[in-house]
């Protein structure tokens, strides 16, 4: 795990690079702030399959997060 300043860092060289070169990116991810902030879609997996696709906003909503976490 990154503290906030480099994670923070890491979310800006991201986006540089994303925005500045048009790179497109493939980056698997398990912190939901970053993933809402730095994609523009998302492949969810869920034993060991994709569960569903889409964009941020769409998907990870509180029940589907708590489904693909198996929070109760």
């Amino acid at each position: 795990f990154l503290d906030i300043k480099y994670k923070r860092e890491l979310v800006n060289i991201i986006k540089r690079l994303r925005n500045e070169k048009g790179l497109t990116m493939i980056i698997s991810l398990h912190e939901l702030e970053v993933i809402r902030e730095i994609s523009d879609m998302v492949v969810c997996i869920k034993d060991g399959s994709i569960d569903k696709t889409g964009i941020p906003s769409e998907i990870l909503k509180d029940d589907y997060i708590n489904f693909l976490f198996d929070i109760k």
